[in-house]
């Protein structure tokens, strides 16, 4: 082995071990983040492809690995390290008021922020496609972008799956989402539009379009070709949950449940692949294209050692200092002014009951520090029930606001109540399914005093809160009832309109108010 040969090794050692090292600081900053998405892949069956787009990231990335050795290193100081010190910032204020959103947008931006820095603009572009392919990890994030196509996917799928159900002359009356048969009443409801499962078609079939196909035409041609197929088998899967329910069928999603919302992903899959197979065997037109070769300057990592160890160094530094801030960081609790439990039983012309709190809902809130859960009625012997979950501070999994609420944000609008102590408060409503029983739910968090409805507003002031007065504490009031007929929703929601009147005035005796120094 010659001279040459020992030092291109030692040169690749001394790479990975950079690498390596850069790596690791990296995870010592990022646990909580990366850990808090693993949680989120392992709870929902539509995010579980997560694990699988680091993975095909990196594929990308290899497959195109000979053009990238030719492509010159030149490192953009500047705009590496205002990436990369934005994305820490993020991260810092997320941790601190232990929003998960915050966390994930700050991998999504320190990330290319490190191309950046280490390896230049041209290994940004390059990289374009596996760096932006990330953003399928992200499951709050996608929620974020496809939380307003829910509502049109809903009323198509419906509308779609009562002419299939009519061509095969089973009679259906379509009102909005709601397909009325003769013995059942089928509704499509936010987790039935098959959105979400449309995501996980579209994540694993950009690989497999890059894969096998040979220009870019006929990849973008599969992927909206699978985009398509999610769309209607969708449809397809209500429809014959119909067929399934006109002819005494008992479980309304089918024989071993095949007609869940996964039954868009297999079927979606299937098409895919077939789509896949008859693009590939469609011959190539025979077009000869002047294709332009990036130059090489013959430039490595070798080329300019010095400022790759600087850039390198800066990046550990920096993630270092980051994590070990979020190790040591403790938001401080605030106490409240006075115990839920003295909260009246009697508020106005409703007189309340503590629920037993084996047999309680708190709609997916965990962790909180005190909770009061109470059924309200008044002189008509109309029913509200009261949650109030308190939290002193929050972290990891002890959150206000986290994913396992997913369905209170579900068709979610803000709703104006004017109140004695306040001008008017913004509250939320929605509707919740629990099988037969639907209920009209109104909710909000109260921030110090700070009234909030919209729980990205409330994430951000939690965050500031905690990035620069140390305290993340917050509550959530809900307010919810029981809807027999629906033709009754205006009627239980002027109740429970009724009762956050009366009950609102009683929580500044409560709640801190505007303690923040």
């Amino acid at each position: 082995m010659n001279q040459s040969t020992n030092q291109h090794i030692n040169r690749s050692v001394n790479i990975w071990i950079k690498v390596s090292l850069l790596v690791g600081a990296f995870m010592f900053a990022y646990w909580g983040a990366v850990t808090s998405l693993v949680r989120m892949w392992l709870s929902y069956d539509e995010y579980s492809h997560g694990f699988l787009i680091p993975l095909i990231s990196l594929y990308f990335v290899w497959s195109d690995r000979k053009r990238l050795r030719h492509l010159p290193i030149q490192s953009s100081i500047l705009g590496g390290l205002i990436l990369t010190l934005t994305g820490s910032l993020l991260l810092v204020m997320g941790s601190a008021s232990s929003v998960v959103m915050m966390q994930q947008i700050s991998i999504i931006v320190t990330i290319p922020g490190l191309v950046l820095i280490l390896l230049g603009t041209k290994y940004l572009k390059a990289l374009s496609l596996p760096l932006a392919y990330l953003i399928f990890m992200f499951p709050p994030i996608l929620d974020l972008v496809i939380s307003k196509t829910h509502w049109p996917f809903q009323l198509f799928s419906a509308k779609v799956a009562s002419i299939l159900l009519n061509i095969l002359n089973i009679p259906v009356l379509r009102n909005a989402q709601y397909l009325e048969l003769p013995n059942t009443t089928l509704e499509v409801a936010e987790a039935c539009s098959g959105v979400r499962y449309l995501v996980s078609i579209i994540a694993m079939g950009i690989p497999l379009a890059c894969h096998t196909q040979k220009n870019w035409l006929r990849k973008v041609m599969l992927v909206i070709f699978a985009v398509i197929i999610g769309i209607l088998t969708n449809p397809i899967r209500i429809a014959l949950i119909g067929l399934w329910s006109y002819n005494g069928g008992e479980d309304l999603h089918g024989p071993f449940h095949i007609f869940k919302g996964v039954f868009v992903s297999v079927v979606g899959f299937i098409f895919f692949f077939i789509g896949a197979w008859v693009l590939a065997k469609i011959p190539l037109l025979n077009i000869k294209k002047s294709l332009k070769k990036e130059e090489s300057k013959g430039s490595d990592l070798t080329t300019n050692m010095k400022k790759f160890n600087l850039v390198w160094l800066t990046s550990i530094v920096i993630f270092l200092g980051v994590g070990s801030y979020l190790y040591l960081y403790n938001p401080k609790p605030i106490p409240l002014n006075a115990s839920l439990t003295e909260i009246p039983s009697t508020i106005g012309n409703w007189k309340g009951k503590d629920i037993d709190y084996h047999n309680k809902e708190p709609f997916g809130i965990q962790g909180a520090d005190f909770e009061l859960m109470r059924v309200y009625r008044n002189a008509f012997g109309h029913e509200v029930k009261l949650y109030v979950g308190y939290f002193e501070s929050q972290r990891q999994d002890k959150e206000l606001i986290n994913y396992r609420q997913r369905m209170l944000y579900n068709d979610t609008e803000e709703l104006e109540i004017p109140t004695i102590s306040h001008d008017s408060i913004q509250v939320n409503k929605t509707v919740l399914e629990d099988g037969t029983q639907n209920s009209i739910v109104l909710y909000w968090y109260d921030l110090n005093g700070r009234i909030v409805a919209d729980r990205y507003k409330a994430k951000f002031i939690t965050a500031i809160d905690g990035l620069i007065h140390r305290q993340t504490n917050g509550a959530i009031i809900i307010v919810s009832s029981n809807l027999i007929h629906p033709d009754e929703m205006q009627k239980v929601l002027n109740d429970e309109v009724d009762f956050i009147q009366e009950f609102f005035p009683f929580l500044d005796n409560f709640f801190p108010m505007n303690e923040v120094q």
